[in-house]
């Protein structure tokens, strides 16, 4: 077995290495998602993930008060489904959650759904079924930006 050992100015050089990798995660928007549909849920996991997010999965993708999570730079929801309707509402009456910005999955947007949407404060509606680098650009631009422009 072979040993590797480091002298003072290589584990420090080592040391600012990992401290740069946790300032960039810390950097990283949250995408919360509140998607129940797990194949969904799947796929835009994966997106956001290449998009640099780093992503939050609450059990059965139901939204929970604030303080149980994490803060999130933006909710996804999928809101297909009443539940999904009932927990942006709900995000929507926590105060410590209210201005988290909000984007909807939705089968087909009607005008009801844009309604609705406005009503609660969703910052957008999504189609699903979606391209990948359009819904990364949606949350790109509600999270302020991509969390890193070196994507590969």
């Amino acid at each position: 077995m072979t040993r590797l050992l480091l002298g003072a100015d290589r584990s420090a050089e080592i040391a600012a290495a990992v401290d740069a990798v946790w300032e960039e995660a810390e950097r990283r928007p949250t995408a919360l998602l509140a998607i129940a549909d797990e194949p969904l849920r799947g796929e835009v996991r994966r997106i956001l993930v290449r998009g640099w997010f780093t992503v939050v999965e609450p059990p059965e993708g139901e939204l929970r008060p604030a303080g149980e999570d994490p803060a999130a730079g933006a909710v996804l929801a999928d809101l297909r489904t009443p539940a999904g309707w009932d927990g942006v509402r709900r995000l929507r009456l926590d105060p410590r959650a209210g201005r988290i910005p909000v984007v909807g999955l939705v089968s087909a947007p009607r005008e009801a759904d844009r309604s609705r949407a406005r009503q609660l404060g969703v910052a957008c509606l999504v189609p699903v079924p979606f391209a990948p680098e359009g819904l990364l650009a949606v949350m790109e631009r509600v999270t302020e930006g991509p969390a890193r422009d070196d994507r590969g």
